[in-house]
């Protein structure tokens, strides 16, 4: 299912992937995980997850890179304000906003990457899940308030 190129994602939960982005907070990450200080040490996310035969199948991995964003459906990104795909995060939304696609932003300031795995039970943790899993319930139909996910 997930190869037919007529499958439209319903929920992704990072796609804001995307090989060809270039922003300040990939580069940054990229840099500091490798310990080298390179700026250009976003070492590549691009030649871990494109293989050096360029396989089509690896783009595919991408929802930005696989198809135009034009063809997404509505779409809801939250980003954790001190996360490194912030950056990607926030330049993904931007470009669906640009193409006339539905896009709704939350961006959630102070809190690193995979705040809701390291602070279950913090105030911001539980108010970020209610809104995601609302904004995920109204997506698919479901009668879920928000605020109340």
């Amino acid at each position: 299912m997930f190869l037919d190129p007529e499958f439209l994602p319903v929920y992704e939960v990072l796609p804001a992937l995307d090989v060809f982005a270039d922003v300040p907070g990939a580069r940054a990450a990229a840099s500091a995980a490798s310990g080298d200080g390179r700026s250009d040490s976003a070492v590549d996310v691009k030649d871990r997850v494109v293989p050096a035969n360029g396989h089509p199948l690896s783009l595919r991995l991408s929802t930005p890179a696989s198809r135009g964003v034009g063809s997404l459906p509505p779409t809801y990104i939250m980003a954790a304000g001190v996360d490194p795909a912030r950056d990607e995060a926030l330049e993904f939304a931007a470009r669906l906003g640009v193409a006339g696609n539905s896009v709704e932003v939350h961006l959630v300031p102070g809190v690193p990457h995979m705040f809701d795995v390291l602070a279950p039970a913090a105030r911001v943790t539980c108010r970020a899940v209610s809104a995601w899993t609302a904004a995920f319930a109204d997506g698919i139909g479901a009668t879920c308030e928000r605020g109340h996910g």
